[in-house]
């Protein structure tokens, strides 16, 4: 079984289901995986289908200071890893414009929970909206046994 499919077993053994929005909030090497980020987030999106939303945070507290205060959504890279790095770029994806806190999303509710997530002090409205939301903090623990 290669990487991806492995993922994709693992995930649907985490409880994973199609149709649910997910916040994944891992990195390439603790997944331990031999696969692009291309295709590991790919895989993550097929495990939710056409009616879920895959969610990654897109920080960039290190980027958007006060000696540089400026964030644009379209141009400004996140900090915190590989998969958020590629996340962001790819067909579909959809940054909230949070200057230090953003959050991408992709797939069915992607624009509803990042539209307003700019008018926070706090990360978090995006993830309060996503009712059905699962989070993701320990999984990739889970996926490298």
């Amino acid at each position: 079984m290669n990487d991806a499919k492995k993922l994709l077993a693992d995930m649907k053994a985490l409880g994973i289901k199609e149709g649910e929005t997910i916040l994944v909030h891992a990195s390439m090497k603790a997944l331990g995986t031999k696969e692009t980020p291309e295709t590991v987030l790919d895989t993550l999106q097929a495990a939710l289908g056409d009616d879920g939303t895959l969610l990654l945070p897109a920080l960039t507290y290190e980027n958007v200071t006060p000696e540089h205060p400026v964030f644009d959504a379209d141009k400004t890279v996140p900090c915190i890893g590989l998969l958020p790095r590629t996340f962001w770029k790819m067909p579909g994806a959809v940054r909230s414009v949070h200057p230090t806190h953003s959050v991408c999303a992709r797939g069915k509710r992607a624009v509803e929970l990042t539209a307003l997530h700019g008018e926070d002090i706090t990360p978090a409205r995006c993830l309060t909206a996503a009712r059905s939301c699962t989070a993701w903090r320990s999984a990739s623990a889970r996926t490298t046994s």
